[in-house]
């Protein structure tokens, strides 16, 4: 895996703002999305971790 050509994939959206409306996935699976600050704080423990071994 070279991070250099996945990134270069990323670049047509960086700076761009994405909406969407999961309003019905919420109700259909009575489901709550996680805070930002979690999933990146997560991330962040899980690639530390990944990089250890």
């Amino acid at each position: 895996m070279n991070f250099n050509n996945d990134r270069k994939g990323m670049k047509p959206i960086i700076g761009n703002t994405f909406n969407g409306d999961v309003s019905k996935t919420m109700k259909t699976f009575n489901w709550k999305p996680i805070h930002l600050e979690k999933t990146v704080l997560d991330t962040a423990k899980y690639v530390e971790k990944a990089m250890k071994k």
